[in-house]
């Protein structure tokens, strides 16, 4: 067989998923589509759910099927009822990629927009979903549920104003939500832009005390973009779990919150950026619950800007915290700001060079390399690219590597890191404006 096409102008009766014969429903072309091809949906909005119970799917990488919309088109997937898709099975080896899943019909108190579980012995793995919308849902926008899921990617997603339409008792809403170990999200934009209860959550990782082992471990949250949920992050009930380089904007209640229920250990956040303006209590990182089952929590090199409390850990055992900061103005490009980069450094900044040299960073949130000593928050300050034969000024008095970076004390200039094709690793540099120079 061969790749599959949807579009709201097929027939699932007369069809035959080729592009010029599609079918008409997303569901009748999973159904179709062989392990290894791609359904490709085009353009348009679909008014019908997906659950699916039966779907064989594949047991090896080189069978992936990929679902996603068909070059540039819009998709959207946007159905009445109780649920939008929902996926039981063993889910493994598949790519859900470039789709709208919009929930204002959605009815109160409704399955997440996206659901992935199992009740079977064979959990849910190795699921990409990248580039994807999540938006408007009536209670979660995307959820993994079951515990024993693994190796998801979650990529490059926007996911908005979760909890849409929840009844009084069930405010606990997540626009992204994961159990499962051994997940990577990153890249993602999560927020409210409506008026959330303060229960709701951005990015919410981790299992349940009343949900079966394994826990919530080796999972990776990096380079995110969440900003007006009022629990920006909660990740714990596991171990070795990272929480880095990320930008969490105005918050009403916490920027990450650690939970043990099975036992979090050495739940490492990291070079993050919190800044926040909201009226009341604030907290950057807090644990909830009682008892010693929090254990061993890293925490270096975040930016705790406007909040009230910068960590409380209440009962936590064998903390380790240590080069963070709560400066008014640590050296934000534009403080207050709306979009990520607002939260930059500018050169001079009280958080540039003030970091731990943490190993298992080596860039930010931009990807940019970082520099020895390492700047606090998410992002590192960065220079402009020189070739020493651009600046007579500048004296090299040792010979230098293919690629040196620069920082400047004392006067700025206009050029920070120099090309030769010297051999020597370390080099002392200065300028004739008297600027103090340093590299590695």
């Amino acid at each position: 067989m061969a790749d599959q096409y949807v579009a709201t102008t097929g027939n699932d009766t007369t069809g035959d998923g080729t592009i010029g014969n599609p079918w008409a429903t997303i569901s009748k072309g999973l159904t179709q589509v062989p392990v290894g091809d791609t359904l490709y949906i085009r353009g348009g909005t679909y008014s019908q759910s997906l659950l699916d119970t039966t779907k064989t799917w594949p047991t090896q990488e080189s069978e992936r099927i990929t679902i996603r919309n068909y070059q540039s088109e819009t998709v959207t997937i946007n159905p009445s009822g109780s649920f939008i898709w929902n996926l039981k099975g063993a889910v493994r080896y598949v790519t859900i990629q470039g789709l709208i899943f919009d929930g204002t019909n959605q009815e109160q108190d409704s399955d997440p927009l996206l659901k992935i579980w199992t009740q079977g012995a064979t959990f849910p793995a190795y699921v990409i979903v990248d580039g994807c919308t999540f938006k408007e849902a009536a209670h979660h926008g995307f959820q993994v549920s079951v515990s024993g899921a693994h190796d998801f990617i979650f990529r490059n997603n926007t996911c908005f104003n979760a909890g849409r339409d929840v009844s009084p008792s069930n405010t606990n809403s997540n626009c992204i939500y994961f159990k499962g170990y051994n997940h990577q999200i990153y890249d993602n934009e999560v927020y409210y832009n409506n008026t959330p209860n303060a229960a709701q959550g951005g990015l919410r990782c981790y299992t349940n005390l009343s949900d079966p082992l394994p826990k919530s471990s080796n999972n990776l949250i990096e380079r995110n973009f969440i900003h007006g949920c009022p629990i920006s992050i909660i990740v714990g009930s596991g171990d070795d779990n990272m929480v880095r380089n990320n930008v969490v904007l105005e918050f009403e209640s916490t920027g990450v919150q650690v939970i043990g229920a099975h036992g979090a250990d050495m739940t490492e956040i990291y070079n993050n950026t919190f800044s926040n303006t909201t009226a009341g209590i604030s907290y950057g990182v807090r644990r909830i619950g009682t008892g010693p089952e929090v254990t061993n929590t890293q925490i270096r090199n975040n930016i705790f800007n406007g909040v009230s409390v910068d960590i409380d850990l209440t009962d936590a055992t064998g903390t380790v915290a240590t080069n963070n900061t709560t400066a008014s103005d640590p050296g934000f490009i534009n403080i207050g700001g709306i979009v990520a980069t607002d939260y930059n450094l500018v050169s001079g900044g009280s958080a540039v060079d003030a970091g731990w040299d943490t190993p298992s960073i080596l860039t930010d949130y931009l990807q940019n390399p970082r520099i020895t000593p390492y700047d606090i928050g998410a992002f590192e300050f960065q220079v402009e690219p020189l070739e020493n034969t651009v600046n007579p000024t500048l004296t090299i008095t040792q010979n230098v590597s293919s690629l040196i970076y620069l920082r400047v004390t004392g006067e700025t200039l206009d050029k920070t890191y120099i090309d030769s094709d010297k051999a020597a690793t370390t080099f002392t540099a200065t300028s004739s404006g008297g600027a103090s120079l340093r590299g590695g």
